[in-house]
């Protein structure tokens, strides 16, 4: 369960009075209800959230088939659904499921069903209101959508709703599946509510635990790298029929000659930029399909010194593949192989008939 990390003290009714601690106070102990009182006044203060957010329903059921109620259903400002599931108390201890099944659920529906259930929730309310008139009161809203449809990402199926998680504290399991869930792009946000009672006034205080507001920077930042890394590693990987290349190639150098990364990659894709790639690619799990990779060196003549064998059947370490090396003929001049004992990638293309690097 999280520590309380804020506190209030009182001053009294001067500035020269001595601060006293205020204690905080259960939203239970006020006698208040997820129903009557925090759904109420989620709806009445969205920025309770920590955010602007428009409330489109509360206590939504999909269909016959799911009695489970979705406690708030709102969109932000980017035109994405948001879902809010309410604990008075403690968070329990698969809030953050409940949640993701809601917006499974949520997900499906089209901009129009939104709209519509805009409308119902605000007639059931007490506000006739129809559907042109739903709709016209989400776009208003909605500040950052398309511009000729502010509503069409409600009809993109590549956004996904988010979900915001609003408790009196939080289990640590819980922020913890938070936080992993987040580390895949899912916006998931939890929001603390503590209530205080100052002078028979009562006071809410609502913190954003997760994502911390300074974190958020770092967060896009890493979210940015990954998908960098991650079209990085598309980049490398190799085809079937690439990959066949490269056990071609590598198996026909000859005894006493060795050769680059950027051979290698020469003879598999037709690009000797490819090198880090095929390193990359010559240390993974499909080593061991290439006996005699212990041949392929840096375009210095280099053995890595962070050479490690994918297979029990070559050199355990840098120094016995040099030494296999040598045995097998390659000259060493310092710690460079002899370039005159390079294998170019030409040399192998030109002796294979109608074969060209892809």
């Amino acid at each position: 369960m999280t520590t309380q990390n804020h506190h209030f003290f009182s001053l009294g009714d001067s500035i020269a009075g001595t601060p006293v601690a205020v204690n905080p106070a259960t939203l239970r102990d006020l006698g208040a209800l997820e129903l009557r009182d925090l759904e109420r006044w989620v709806k009445a203060t969205p920025a309770l959230l920590g955010e602007e957010l428009l409330v489109v329903t509360s206590q939504l059921a999909e269909n016959e088939h799911f009695r489970d109620r979705l406690d708030v259903l709102a969109i932000d400002r980017a035109a994405r659904l948001v879902v809010v599931e309410l604990k008075r108390d403690d968070s329990g201890r698969s809030v953050e499921l409940q949640a993701l099944k809601y917006a499974a659920r949520v997900s499906t529906m089209t901009a129009e069903e939104v709209v519509a259930a805009h409308a119902a929730s605000r007639s059931k309310e007490g506000i006739t209101t129809t559907l042109d008139e739903a709709r016209e009161r989400l776009v208003e809203f909605v500040s950052e959508g398309d511009d000729t449809d502010p509503l069409a990402p409600l009809d993109d199926e590549d956004v996904p709703p988010r979900i915001i998680l609003v408790a009196g504290s939080f289990r640590q399991d819980v922020t913890a599946t938070v936080l992993f869930m987040r580390s895949f792009e899912m916006d998931v946000s939890c929001v603390q509510l503590s209530a205080y009672e100052v002078n028979g006034n009562f006071v809410l205080l609502s913190q954003v635990l997760i994502p911390l507001p300074e974190a958020k920077d770092y967060e896009a930042r890493s979210a940015a790298k990954r998908h960098v890394n991650q079209h990085r590693k598309r980049r490398h990987r190799l085809s079937p029929e690439q990959r066949e290349r490269v056990k071609q190639f590598i198996s026909a150098i000859p005894d006493g000659r060795w050769t680059s990364y950027k051979d290698v990659a020469l003879a598999a894709t037709g690009n000797p930029q490819g090198g880090m790639g095929i390193g990359s690619h010559l240390s993974s799990r499909f080593a061991e399909d290439y006996p005699r990779v212990y041949r392929v060196l840096n375009r210095h003549g280099e053995i890595s010194p962070g050479w490690k064998p994918a297979s029990p059947d070559l050199p355990a370490t840098p120094e016995a593949v040099r030494e296999l090396l040598e045995r097998e003929g390659v000259t060493f001049i310092g710690d460079r192989a002899s370039a005159q004992q390079r294998f170019d990638a030409r040399e192998w293309v030109a002796s294979q008939p109608g074969q060209q690097p892809s």
